[in-house]
């Protein structure tokens, strides 16, 4: 594991015990968004298969889990930049239409930002 994702766990945790939502809610979207690409490629042209284990798992019975793509930590970094960059985007249209408050979205992105 990285050191940024092993700060992302730790920081979750102290954030959890503090009760810091805008931290807890900021991490654990970025954790989804980092295991999402390191989740493999279903490949579509050759079905999987499925009997006798997991799905795209080696042969060998007792394995569980497919292998997971390495992410380096410029991938996790460009990761980082796009739920900013998302983020943003959101909070001009929610400033824009003042439907909503969007302080927590702005502090979202002060906690993102310490893991560039």
């Amino acid at each position: 594991m990285n050191d940024i994702k092993e700060a992302l766990t730790k920081d979750l945790q102290i954030a959890m015990r503090q009760k810091d939502f805008v931290t807890v809610n900021a991490i654990r979207t970025l954790r989804g968004r980092i295991d999402n690409a390191e989740a493999p490629l279903i490949p579509k042209s050759k079905p999987m298969q499925i009997s006798g284990g997991i799905a795209g798992a080696s042969s060998d019975s007792r394995e569980t889990e497919v292998s997971r793509k390495e992410l380096s930590i410029k991938d996790i970094q460009e990761i980082i930049q796009d739920e900013i960059n998302d983020i943003e985007r959101m909070l001009a249209i929610l400033r824009d239409s003042s439907m909503e408050d969007t302080e927590h979205l702005a502090e979202q992105i002060v906690v993102l930002k310490k893991y560039l």
